[in-house]
């Protein structure tokens, strides 16, 4: 099983995950990070809020575009193409900074830029 981390209190991500998450391979287990436990320090609350994280049953932790290709499976490997990658890399990139100015934003971050 594989978990992918996702910030419950950030509407972005919520509104997101209930349109697409029937894309989810089904070894992938949606998880808000306010549930996760961990001592590994990659996983603890300040760095998943960063981005969205996949841990992988074998420990490996993925991030951002990467993370959300491999969960997705099938066409998800077009991110391994070449400029795909980079391509998706500063797209997830720009939204995770700007997701409290999109409709239905992160509430939180929204508060700590105020």
């Amino acid at each position: 099983m594989a978990w992918l981390l996702f910030d419950a209190d950030c509407g972005f991500c919520q509104r997101t995950l209930t349109r697409f998450g029937r894309f989810l391979r089904s070894d992938v287990q949606p998880l808000p990070l306010q549930d996760w436990r961990s001592a590994d320090p990659r996983l603890q609350p300040d760095q998943l809020r960063k981005a969205i994280t996949l841990v992988l049953a074998d420990g490996r932790v993925l991030t951002g575009a990467e993370a959300i290709a491999r969960a997705i499976g099938g066409i998800g490997r077009l991110y391994y193409a070449p400029g795909v990658r980079q391509l998706a890399d500063r797209t997830y990139a720009w939204v995770a900074r700007n997701r409290f100015r999109l409709p239905g934003g992160c509430v939180v971050e929204r508060s700590r830029a105020a």
